[in-house]
């Protein structure tokens, strides 16, 4: 029925190509469109959105007495430092004014069914302070980045979100601390995002393989041999190589990535961009190093229609316009030679004797 519909749909004219999200940026967008509402404060009209968070029936509730010795620190640290201090209590009391924080009584708090802790602090960058929220904050294992949906807005640079994910994760505060990142960083970083891609676009396969069971017949991964990696937690591409020693394992099993996701968008563009925008079979074989991305050539010929830089390089030159011609050639019931115009050609080698010479032609 789906397939029909979309026949249908390319049928009518005129068609438009809509865009492809993953399950959780539907989600998140439905989430979005159902339950922002508009919110009057102090006389101004703002958009209050929803916490997005993951339907997974995690509830979050934290015990006081646990933050204490976390408080104490932040309190003794603002103590030591007066001019810190003022410049926190003033962020906290901007936050306040423009109604996106919001002190509530302590009987209120109690009666509430949920509960978290978020720290935060002061750090300051290239001359500027600004306050920072922990999200990462642990207690009995949960924290609230770990079950939010991920924003529905995508990165333009792979690298821009390895970071993001990294500094996510960790719960980094300053930016300093975070364009550094070591190989295992990355490694590890990177790990997670395909695993996420992994998750959002083939959700039941990803259970089953990991509990060793076989994939379901209506799989768009069955015609593939797939083989789920414990250490590294990513569903991989099996195949025949398996005894090929020289050959690196990431070769011989690349990981399996969906095209439409967008990060797997934004591994395309880091390849592309690496090898200075080649053809799309050069980009295919460099990738396949890696990743087996499902129907890799077409995602692949589809993004360098887009990119602006495989366009200028692709373009064909345009012959320009000729001109008008001068007017003194366009001279009518004029007697012979009324206008006249010179040219030279040349040089010719021409041979006198036993040597060459060169000459010069002109006409008129």
């Amino acid at each position: 029925m789906r397939d029909v519909q979309r026949l249908w749909q390319v049928d009518t004219l005129p068609y438009t190509r809509q865009a492809v999200r993953s399950k959780q940026d539907q989600k998140a967008l439905e989430v979005l469109v159902e339950r922002t509402i508009r919110v009057d404060v102090d006389g101004v009209l703002r958009y209050a959105t929803p916490l997005l968070r993951l339907e997974d029936g995690t509830q979050f509730n934290i015990d006081q007495r646990s933050i204490h010795p976390t408080l104490k620190r932040t309190e003794k640290h603002l103590q030591s430092k007066p001019e810190v201090a003022e410049i926190h209590n003033k962020q906290i009391n901007q936050l306040v004014e423009a109604g996106f924080v919001k002190k509530i009584p302590e009987e209120e708090a109690k009666e509430s069914k949920e509960s978290w802790y978020i720290p935060h602090h002061v750090v300051e960058h290239n001359g500027k302070h600004r306050l920072v929220f922990n999200c990462s904050y642990e207690y009995e294992g949960k924290s609230l980045n770990r079950h939010l949906l991920p924003d529905p807005k995508s990165f333009d640079q792979l690298g821009d979100l390895i970071k993001a994910t990294k500094q996510s994760q960790d719960g980094a505060a300053s930016v300093s601390q975070t364009s550094h990142l070591t190989a295992d960083d990355v490694e590890k970083t990177e790990g997670i995002l395909y695993r996420q891609i992994q998750k959002d676009c083939f959700p039941e396969e990803f259970k089953l393989a990991k509990a060793g069971k076989s994939l379901p017949s209506n799989s768009r991964l069955l015609q593939f041999d797939v083989v789920y990696e414990d250490r590294c937690d990513l569903l991989r591409l099996g195949g025949r190589l398996r005894k090929a020693n020289p050959l690196e394992q990431q070769t011989k099993h690349p990981i399996i990535l969906d095209p439409n996701h967008y990060i797997t968008r934004l591994v395309i563009k880091s390849y592309d961009h690496q090898l200075h925008h080649p053809g799309p079979e050069r980009v295919l074989a460099e990738i396949r190093r890696r990743f087996w991305i499902i129907r890799g050539r077409e995602a692949i010929r589809r993004h360098q229609r887009e990119c602006v830089e495989c366009r200028k390089w692709r373009a064909k030159p345009v012959v320009p316009k000729m001109s008008d011609l001068p007017v003194s050639r366009l001279q009518l019931f004029k007697p012979a030679f009324y206008s006249t115009g010179v040219d030279c050609f040349g040089p010719m080698t021409v041979s006198i004797g036993r040597r060459s010479e060169k000459r010069w032609g002109s006409y008129f």
